[in-house]
């Protein structure tokens, strides 16, 4: 499977060829940022991307939580469109390895929220969320 990664993937037609690669990465940083890279060249992948690693328990969820913090880091608008599914279960985070890259993606959408960096700015309605879900996810890895 690694053999994926590698090769330049142009298009997935479903869900079902995004959870072979991300079972085949590990924590190495080259390996998840290949997944992300194919991610922000197929921008229809994060939708499912972000539904596993907040669907799923367990090391896939880990996996795709990795993931989508790799590619709001490289790409924070492909996030935006999505910040729905992020706001709605970022509290229902149980695992320290979902929940710290989860953490991180906070601390960087409220300060692009405070720098106006982004392209698009977070609502009100997702700022209040980042507000009491990002405390508790703060304070639940020590930060």
């Amino acid at each position: 499977m690694g053999h994926l990664l590698r090769r330049k993937i142009t298009t997935f037609v479903d869900i079902s060829n995004l959870v072979p690669l991300i079972k085949s990465i590990d924590a190495s940083r080259v390996k998840r940022q290949n997944l992300a890279d194919i991610v922000i060249r197929n921008p229809s992948l994060m939708e499912p991307l972000m539904r596993i690693a907040f669907s799923e328990e367990g090391e896939l969820a880990n996996k795709a939580c990795w993931i989508v913090e790799f590619v709001a880091k490289s790409d924070l608008n492909l996030l935006h469109a999505h910040l729905n599914i992020f706001t709605e279960n970022l509290s229902g985070l149980k695992e320290d390895s979902s929940i710290r890259p989860m953490a991180k993606l906070c601390e960087i959408l409220i300060l692009s929220y405070f720098k106006k960096k982004a392209g698009q700015n977070i609502g009100d309605c997702h700022g209040q969320t980042f507000r009491t879900d990002s405390y508790g996810l703060f304070r639940l890895v020590n930060w």
